[in-house]
């Protein structure tokens, strides 16, 4: 190629590489394609929830906030309201609640009734309306109402976490109410109730207890049908510490200093918990029930008791120890328990006593208990024509041994 044509050729590849990096890198349309979009977030939308009480709320006149929407809706400050006194309108009270798909935050704030005294009135300081379900309250004191501290009776699924009920249902009419009723399917942690009228917490089948503490109220701590209860203490109450019925389980409790009984059990297990200085017996037992590995003691009656006309029941590895009463009765017409591997140590009656038939009493251990210093006060066995592994005295520091290995043992 001539000098001429490859000056040519190096021009034309020049003016190409020109020609393409200009489209690269020219200027586009000055003209915005539209208004420019928002880049902060909304009030709604930074708080997306509903604040309580609406403006123009006053408690002194209005009977009661209502929520009849669902939503998330959170109180802004205390609230004290008056309630009302009429029949018609017992149930009016702090927060009605009468929608499905609702979440309340008290958010630290507190609902207090007209008066923390017995003579209070108004009705309860939240009410959730039968028939409604996913309702959910939180972080926060409600206290002082004439009813229950929060009524949930005839719901489905509601959630109470981190509350305080305090000594609510005390009503001037003499009729008491709890601080807590919750019903079907429900979940309750770590709340507290003081001080109410009647039980602490009220819990109808499927509701789960969680870490909750029950303190000097007017009747039990818990009562449970159908109930799960995990870490939860009974403590003062003038009532049963905790009564559970018809399916329910407790495991990891705590009944201290109770005025009557510590557990009540029917129909439901009882796991790695304390009766300790109750007024009553530690721990009954009803029928069909399983209770293990438990501990009852100093309480003013008997350590554990297999409830008269009880059957079907499993009583293993449990420690009762210096109640005033009895260590361990099977009561007269309890028949069809299992009563095994039980320790029953300085109780101030018999270790062991056993009315009812047809009971199998085996692999127990009892030592000093009763003051008479004879076998009875170990084992007091009445009916020992079935079902009983005999007994064998074991001093301390000797050595025994036995081809039996169902027998029970006792030392002074």
């Amino acid at each position: 190629m001539s000098e001429r044509a490859q000056h040519f050729a190096r021009g034309m590849f020049a003016a190409l590489v020109f020609i393409s990096m200009s489209n690269l890198f020219s200027q586009r349309s000055l003209v915005p394609p539209g208004p420019p979009a928002p880049v902060m977030k909304t009030l709604d939308q930074v708080e997306a929830r509903t604040p309580l009480p609406p403006v123009g709320f006053d408690a002194a006149t209005d009977l009661a906030l209502t929520i009849s929407e669902a939503g998330s809706y959170y109180i802004t400050q205390s609230i004290t309201g008056v309630g009302s006194d009429t029949t018609e309108e017992r149930l009016a009270g702090g927060v009605v609640i009468d929608a499905n798909n609702v979440q309340l935050d008290l958010n630290g704030f507190s609902l207090t009734g007209s008066e923390i005294q017995p003579t209070q009135h108004g009705g309860a300081g939240i009410y959730i309306a039968a028939g409604r379900m996913s309702v959910s309250i939180l972080n926060g004191t409600v206290e002082g109402w004439g009813e229950a501290g929060i009524s949930a009776d005839g719901t489905v699924a509601c959630q109470v976490r981190s509350v305080r009920l305090i000594m609510n249902g005390r009503n001037d009419d003499g009729v008491t109410s709890p601080g807590l009723a919750l019903s079907e399917s429900g979940l309750i942690q770590e709340c507290m109730a003081y001080g109410n009228g009647s039980a602490g917490f009220k819990a109808g089948p499927g509701t789960s207890i969680e870490r909750c503490t029950a303190q000097m109220n007017g009747g039990n701590g818990f009562t449970a049908e159908g109930s799960t209860l995990r870490d939860a203490i009974a403590y003062k109450n003038t009532e049963i510490g905790f009564s559970l019925q018809l399916g329910s389980t407790a495991n990891r409790c705590s009944a201290n200093e109770n005025g009557g009984d510590g557990f009540t059990t029917s129909l439901s297990i009882l796991t790695e918990s304390t009766a300790y200085n109750n007024g009553g017996i530690g721990i009954v037992v009803g029928s069909g029930s399983l209770v293990e590995r438990n501990n009852s003691r100093s309480n003013d009656s008997f350590g554990i008791s297999v409830d008269e006309v009880s059957s079907g029941s499993r009583v293993a590895d449990n420690v009762s120890s210096f109640n005033e009463g009895i260590g361990l009765f099977i009561r007269l017409n309890a028949r069809g328990s299992r009563v095994e591997g039980n320790t029953l140590y300085a109780n101030g009656n018999s270790g062991l006593r056993a009315l009812g038939e047809g009971n199998l009493v085996v692999r127990n251990f009892a030592r000093a208990n009763g003051d008479t210093g004879n076998a009875n006060d170990e084992f007091d066995i009445i009916d020992a024509a079935e079902g009983y592994g005999g007994l064998i005295r074991a001093d301390s520091g000797a050595s025994f041994t036995t081809d039996q290995p169902w027998t029970n043992l006792y030392t002074f």
